[in-house]
């Protein structure tokens, strides 16, 4: 009966041991993927912003005309 009880224990530890191992890789997940979104973001907006300012005309040039 003894060694019934041991099991159960051994199982149940094991069992939160694994829990705590999926909730631990789960928020390491979401993490990452939060900052890999923000990065890419600010990435993107880097990439529209010189976009924007090589599309205008330069004044230098304007002026020359």
């Amino acid at each position: 009966m003894k060694t019934r009880v041991n099991v159960l224990k051994k199982m149940i530890r094991v069992s939160h041991f694994y829990e705590i191992l999926l909730s631990i890789t789960l928020l390491l997940v979401f993490i990452l993927v939060i900052v890999t979104g923000v990065l890419s973001y600010l990435r993107l907006d880097q990439i529209i912003n010189t976009v924007n300012k090589r599309s205008r005309p330069d004044r230098k040039l304007l002026l020359v005309k």
